[in-house]
């Protein structure tokens, strides 16, 4: 469980510092990221990351 966390963190940490001029590459970390999440039952959290981004 701590390691999906771990893995999530770093996920939008790397979709963060994604250059904006590729946006395919920060997608998809950035779904990755939401992947784990919607897969531990987070679903709120999930959405809410959506949300902002």
């Amino acid at each position: 469980m701590e390691e999906n966390k771990n893995k999530v963190v770093e996920l939008l940490k790397q979709y963060m510092s994604t250059p904006e001029n590729e946006p395919s590459r920060g997608l998809s970390y950035l779904r990755e990221a939401v992947s784990i999440l919607n897969g531990q039952g987070k679903t709120l959290a999930a959405h809410e990351i959506l949300e902002k981004e």
